[in-house]
């Protein structure tokens, strides 16, 4: 369930999701398999899937740590961080 609410409205409230945008995309999944040439780019080209990544890397990193990550990320393997 997607819950939020519009400008001005005093709480939030379930969204309704139409059938035509339910479920279905693995970003992940398709990213990967279209790296490993098991399936065609649809969605998001390569370059676009990298920065993708990278952002929810810093979102995990500023997270962990309570801190501002800026990006692009000049760390990107290190899983220390």
């Amino acid at each position: 369930e997607v819950r939020g609410a519009r400008r001005k409205e005093p709480s939030i409230h379930p969204l309704p999701i139409p059938d035509a945008m339910r479920g279905g995309w693995q970003v992940e999944d398709d990213f990967i398999a279209a790296i490993r040439g098991e399936r065609p780019v649809t969605h998001t080209d390569f370059r676009t899937g990298v920065r993708y990544m990278q952002f929810t890397e810093g979102v995990a990193r500023s997270s962990r740590h309570q801190i501002p990550v800026s990006l692009p990320l000049r760390e990107f393997s290190n899983p220390s961080l």
